[in-house]
């Protein structure tokens, strides 16, 4: 193999890191857009539970459309969505069952946070919603 050929191929290799490099980080951080859920139906009670997160991107910046159930589902809630990286936050009013700051992480397997004012930890899985 001659001197150049070597050079042709290190280049090569040296482009392709940097065309595929970004990709691969992005990928394993996850993207932020995407249905996070762990809402899910309690056939002893007759009751459906959890919490629904579906983050999307407008021209605007990033909304998220949140909904709470505890026993019967409540009224959904779109609000705006600070995204830093892999992290994200944003605020819903009392009226939607937890009120308050969320403070998240987003990853490729789902939404782990839980809301500023104390209470549980979520744990939301990226799938399809409940109701489809």
């Amino acid at each position: 193999m001659s001197v150049m050929q070597r050079y042709f191929i290190k280049l090569l290799l040296l482009l392709m890191l940097i065309v595929i490099g970004p990709a691969s980080v992005e990928a394993k951080e996850g993207r932020i857009t995407g249905i996070f859920s762990d809402m899910h139906f309690v056939q002893e009670a007759g009751d459906v539970v959890g919490m629904e997160v579906f983050i999307l991107y407008t021209g605007e910046g990033y909304y998220a459309v949140v909904q709470f159930a505890e026993g019967n589902p409540l009224v959904p809630v779109v609000v705006p969505v600070k995204v830093y990286k892999s992290s994200v936050s944003f605020t819903v009013p009392l009226s939607t069952g937890a009120s308050g700051k969320f403070i998240g992480i987003v990853s490729e397997e789902g939404l782990i946070g839980k809301f500023e004012n104390g209470g549980e930890k979520f744990i939301l899985k990226r799938n399809k919603s409940y109701w489809q």
